[in-house]
């Protein structure tokens, strides 16, 4: 199967994306920040959102909500666009990216230990502390 990461403007493509993947959606889907899809054959099958933030130390990333459409999971899309978005990051001179998950979810948790996110007590916790494990990537020298 062929794979293209791009990036993405159409907001209603990722709503749209987000409904499909999250069958009952707990919330609105916070469409602000920076979007990314995999399509394959012209039709989008994965998403995910990255938002940026100036702090005293630099610039900062947050990766926020990822989808894949169940058809076409286990086949290294969430770690496709966690790797666009970290050359992403980089590339606009990004300090440190941070996200969170749920302790339950292992691919999640898992691909992103294996693209060099460690596990952190944030100073506030931003999701609150139930369930929710943050992550950090620090991309300074």
């Amino acid at each position: 199967m062929k794979f293209r990461v791009q990036y993405t403007t159409d907001l209603e493509l990722v709503d749209g994306l987000d409904a499909q993947v999250f069958n009952q959606k707990e919330e609105e889907l916070d469409l602000r920040g920076m979007w990314w899809v995999v399509m394959y054959r012209n039709k989008p099958v994965a998403y995910a959102g990255m938002k940026l933030f100036e702090t005293p130390d630099g610039l900062m990333a947050y990766f926020h909500r990822v989808g894949v459409l169940a058809k076409f999971r286990n086949k290294g899309l969430h770690k496709r666009l966690l790797r666009k978005r970290i050359q992403v990051a980089r590339n606009l001179e990004v300090t440190d990216i941070v996200t969170y998950t749920v302790y339950y979810n292992a691919v999640s948790n898992n691909n992103l230990m294996s693209v060099g996110f460690r596990q952190y007590h944030p100073g506030y916790a931003w999701v609150g502390t139930d369930e929710v494990v943050y992550w950090t990537k620090s991309l300074s020298q």
